[in-house]
């Protein structure tokens, strides 16, 4: 045997121990053989017994490690930054500059900003959803049963000294902005006149008027150019006029704007945005603000984009065209001070024809600058959806996929193929056994890790370039269902 075996030869045994219990209740623990010897020797009084294994004494376990405490303003995060710098990718890949923050990227942000973060959210989830702030108003402006009325050449129109106008038939009643409407649609005959006008008496101010209405054809000598339209409305049940527009005025009306937007955002399949509509009926002006916002678990650092969505803005009396846009709000201090930024995506006017009724034509237009904002938004929305952790907060056996839920991911991933609900016409074997490859890449329980092995799936080396395409346009369409369904969840 040589030096080496016998280096590594076990170690002997340790003698088993065994107690001996005197008469006097004392005891003494030692090997077998000795302690025998000396209980015979005082002759076998007492009695001998097992000894109790020692406990193992364990080996010092080392504290786990504890996640450096950042401080606030000074330290960075580094999953935080990362995720910044991905989101600021993202929207410069669809042409937004977002303003850069007044710290680092993922500057860790004080107590008090985590706190206004949290104030945010919540005052976001108490919002309404879009559609029912949306169908308040619709209602609202349904409710007024508007109706334009051609007036033909306003030399004939005379104002009385009580406000109401009147083409020698029964007077109607001339809101602020109509009156003001009419003077502003000729403003050869009433230059700068506006103000002026509203300083007099009504008797004086009528008068004045009536004095220029019959002049019009010497600063408008073209017929055509003389016409006027009224956009009437009932109030507590009696007509009256709200604008004075041109006759080629296109009325694009505040309710049927708001169902363009409801409508093409219940097609995102998304959840459903919050945010207010607002409506000024003395003005006629709308504002729409339909946003998607990160929920109250998201842990927010300087930079990151935490709410997205659409704005509007419209007037039904010749106040303004129809403005639609994205919109983005980002956290650019320690105390989470935030700005909002974006762009109009269209500016549509109320531009229509004299000799024909283009409302038809119009309301198409808007329904198409809408669905392109809403695309684009929608788009937006899944991105941040995912990246503020919706699916990473809900775990998969908390949804329904192919009809029921499932405990273990791999056989949610096996009942997607099998429903049709990921549908990217590749054989069902093959997509299966993708799938799972790219789940057990990175496993999970979560809804993000389940649709992280379908983005993933592309690139297990099982599908050639047009399957690829087509997992990845499916990808894109199962998305936005399942943000949905772990909204619900």
């Amino acid at each position: 045997m040589n030096a080496d075996n016998i280096n590594a030869a076990a170690p002997l045994a340790a003698a088993p121990i065994i107690r001996w219990i005197r008469l006097d209740g004392t005891t003494v623990e030692g090997p077998v053989p000795e302690m025998m010897r000396a209980y015979a020797m005082a002759g076998f009084a007492g009695r001998l017994v097992d000894a109790a294994p020692a406990a193992p004494v364990a080996a010092p376990v080392a504290a786990p490690a504890q996640a450096p405490t950042l401080r606030p303003g000074v330290d960075v995060d580094v999953d935080s930054a990362a995720r910044i710098g991905a989101a600021e990718r993202f929207l410069a890949s669809r042409g937004f500059a977002a303003p850069p923050p007044w710290f680092a990227a993922g500057t860790e942000m004080l107590p008090e900003g985590r706190a206004k973060f949290g104030s945010l959210a919540r005052r976001h989830e108490d919002l309404p959803a879009f559609r029912d702030a949306a169908g308040a108003v619709i209602g609202a402006i349904k409710a007024e049963r508007r109706r334009d009325v051609q007036l033909g050449d306003a030399r004939a129109l005379r104002l009385l000294p009580d406000g109401t106008l009147t083409r020698g038939k029964a007077p109607i009643a001339l809101e602020p902005l109509a009156l003001k409407g009419l003077i502003q649609r000729f403003p050869k005959a009433f230059p700068s006149a506006w103000g002026f006008l509203t300083l007099l008496d009504p008797a004086a101010r009528a008068e004045a008027m009536n004095a220029q209405l019959a002049r019009l054809a010497e600063f408008y000598p073209d017929d055509d150019a003389r016409e006027v339209r009224l956009r009437c409305r009932t109030i507590g049940g009696n007509w009256q006029a709200f604008a004075a527009v041109s006759p080629s005025y296109m009325p694009m009306d505040g309710d049927r704007v708001l169902a363009a937007y409801v409508e093409t955002l219940d097609g995102l399949h998304l959840p459903d945005p919050r945010g207010a509509v607002a409506y000024n009926g003395e003005t006629t002006d709308v504002t729409i603000r339909a946003t998607w916002h990160a929920p109250q678990s998201f842990r927010p650092s300087v930079g990151d984009v935490f709410e997205s969505g659409i704005t509007g803005r419209s007037n039904d009396a010749g106040g303004g065209a129809h403005v639609g846009g994205n919109t983005f709000t980002r956290i650019i201090c320690i105390n989470c001070t935030t700005v909002d930024f974006g762009e109009d995506a269209f500016r549509r006017v109320h531009r229509g024809s004299k000799t024909r009724d283009l409302t038809t034509v119009g309301l198409a237009r808007i329904a198409q600058d809408v669905r392109g904002l809403v695309e684009q938004s929608g788009d937006a929305a899944r991105y941040f959806l995912d990246s503020w952790g919706v699916l990473r907060d809900t775990p998969v056996s908390a949804v329904a996929i192919g009809g029921k839920k499932h405990e273990d991911p791999r056989e949610a991933l096996r009942a997607l193929v099998k429903s049709g609900e990921l549908d990217a016409d590749v054989g069902r074997d093959v997509m299966v056994e993708a799938l799972l490859r790219g789940f057990s890449a990175e496993p999970g329980d979560t809804l993000a890790d389940a649709f992280n092995a379908v983005t993933r799936t592309a690139h297990e080396g099982l599908l050639d370039e047009a399957q690829r395409w087509r997992v990845e346009r499916a990808a894109g369409a199962l998305l936005p269902v399942l943000v949905k369904r772990a909204a619900e969840a």
